[in-house]
């Protein structure tokens, strides 16, 4: 048989209006506690009473009373040394020396072994001599281009042109022209160090050289003494002359 409540006896249907009534009243307490003021100072009440003056006496600092020293210690009496120390006989013992045994002497200390001394070392070899040193390289004479005294030829142009040998080749092959020679004349009037400067053929450079060197002048003098002078002679070699 099924069984049915009646409405009213039905109590979950209140729930949502209880639930609202406890929201609003929460609020209102809550707005009632941020808007209505509390008096919270305090209320000192007056008392009555009388003023007491309280008096600070000074006491003076009562002194300390120390203990008196102890009394200094007593030194002992001094003790009695007596005049004279018993000596017992039995501590002293007799004696005796025999004045007619022969005295032997004790034995000297036997002698040091001798002591080795090293030799000398050899003196060192005395290092050799130094070399000699090398003589003096004569200086070479002084060569003038220009003399006070300009050297001379002896037996002039023609002397040369004598002693001059034309080259037999240089004739077949029909050469002929100028050769310049140019020299040293030393103060014995000595020809030194022969050049070309200048020549057609081969052939009569070395002719030319050749009667030069067999040529003799007299010096070129500077300050009145004779000195090395360079010199220069032009030397021809003509053809109708070698026929």
């Amino acid at each position: 048989m099924a069984v049915h409540k009646t409405p009213k006896a039905d109590v979950k249907r209140w729930t949502p209006i209880h639930r609202q009534l406890g929201i609003i009243a929460a609020l209102g307490l809550a707005i009632a506690a941020f808007t209505v003021p509390f008096d919270t100072a305090e209320t000192v009440l007056p008392t009555e009473g009388v003023n007491e003056i309280i008096e600070l006496e000074d006491i003076a600092q009562t002194e300390q009373v120390l203990p008196p020293p102890p009394p200094p210690a007593v030194a002992p009496p001094p003790r009695e040394v007596p005049d004279a120390v018993e000596i017992e006989e039995d501590v002293i013992e007799e004696i005796t020396l025999d004045l007619g045994a022969t005295f032997v002497p004790p034995a000297p200390p036997p002698a040091p072994a001798p002591v080795r001394v090293a030799p000398p070392p050899p003196p060192a070899a005395a290092p050799p001599p130094p070399p000699p040193a090398p003589d003096p390289e004569p200086a070479e004479p002084e060569i003038f281009e220009v003399a006070e005294v300009q050297p001379v030829l002896i037996g002039g142009i023609q002397g040369l042109q004598a002693r001059l040998v034309y080259p037999p080749f240089a004739i077949q092959a029909g050469v002929e022209g100028q050769v310049i020679v140019r020299f040293v004349v030393d103060e014995r009037g000595n020809v030194m160090d022969p050049e070309v400067l200048r020549s057609p053929n081969d052939l009569l450079s070395a002719a030319a050289i050749k009667a030069i060197q067999e040529s003799q002048f007299t010096p070129g003098q500077q300050r009145g003494r004779p000195v090395r002078v360079r010199y220069a002679i032009p030397v021809t070699f003509r053809l109708r002359d070698a026929s």
